[in-house]
């Protein structure tokens, strides 16, 4: 079995091939009488992650939702420990993506996002 110290190393090394930094964003509802606003909130900030672009999948735009969305999906992984689920979005750099599936592995240090970003 491995000890606190091993993890943490593994952990430690893990966050080395993670060279972006991302925002994890979620909806929240306010009510204020009969009237329902949302709006989209940041929960965690400087989260590092990396964005593993689609390869061998040829591109092409469509219309979902009202906003043009990528036939690629990207795939994005981020520490194990970062709270997201499947109706967050990320945001890195200048790229938004909504997360379609949050994958977890118990054996793993991170957790896998498969998103649909936004154009």
């Amino acid at each position: 079995m491995l000890t606190e110290v091993e993890i943490a190393s593994m952990r430690e090394t893990m966050l080395t091939v993670m060279p972006e930094r991302a925002t994890i964003q979620r909806k929240t509802e306010t009510k204020a009488g009969l009237n329902v606003t949302s709006e989209w909130v940041s929960i965690a900030t400087d989260v590092p992650c990396r964005i593993f672009e689609p390869t061998g999948v040829r591109s092409f735009e469509g219309e979902s939702a009202g906003r043009e969305a990528s036939s690629a999906y990207p795939i994005l992984r981020v520490p194990s420990s970062t709270d997201v689920n499947e109706s967050d979005k990320v945001v890195v750099g200048n790229r938004t993506f909504e997360i379609t599936r949050v994958v977890h592995n118990t054996m793993s240090f991170v957790t896998t996002l498969l998103t649909t970003e936004v154009r």
